[in-house]
């Protein structure tokens, strides 16, 4: 369900829900009165609506940038080691506290990059990506999940792993306390 909302409400803020139904979105007030009057019509453009934002390659290829940029702010900027708390198991994860200089360098790129800076992208690249972003996003994040449960379940990074017995409540839970790709603690870095 969760997927489904963040598509229409993405569709919501798009150009194609002004051109499709003209000031419907900045009068929700007329939007439920026409639903209440019509509600299998309603439903029907409802669903419609949100499966009609789909990925596209700008946005793909913006999500990736700005992953990729994350990720090498992340292994290359300067912190103190500090440790969380020990699991259980005895597992006491250790991480570099770089993240306000994270947000800080990656803020300072973001604008340097745009047409504000270096015109490599215009400014308004969140803007203008966004309903293609939420549908990659969504897409990518329940394979991501599926992978992290598999991966969770065959291949821990710890011993503070292991199944709920339902594959439906692992997906959903996890399989892992702290699952590690490459030596990158994913919790940390998708956070």
């Amino acid at each position: 369900l969760a997927p489904f909302l963040s598509l229409l409400f993405a569709f919501l803020t798009s150009p194609e829900m002004e051109s499709q139904y003209p000031g419907m979105a900045t009068s929700p007030f007329t939007m439920a009165t026409h639903c209440w009057r019509d509600m299998k019509s309603c439903g029907s453009n409802v669903w419609n609506a949100g499966v009609s934002v789909t990925p596209n390659g700008e946005a793909m290829r913006f999500i990736g940038g700005f992953t990729g940029v994350a990720l090498l702010l992340e292994r290359m900027l300067p912190g103190s080691i500090e440790y969380g708390p020990e699991t259980a198991t005895g597992h006491i994860p250790a991480y570099v506290d770089n993240g306000l200089r994270h947000c800080i360098v990656f803020t300072l790129l973001f604008i340097t990059g745009s047409n504000f800076g270096v015109n490599f992208y215009d400014f308004g690249i969140f803007y203008d990506t966004f309903t293609g972003s939420v549908a990659f996003l969504n897409i990518f994040g329940m394979i991501f999940c599926a992978g992290l449960t598999m991966k969770g379940l065959y291949y821990p990074s710890t011993q503070d792993c292991g199944s709920s017995g339902s594959i439906f409540k692992d997906y959903l839970w996890g399989t892992e306390l702290y699952p590690r790709i490459f030596g990158i603690d994913l919790k940390r870095f998708v956070n």
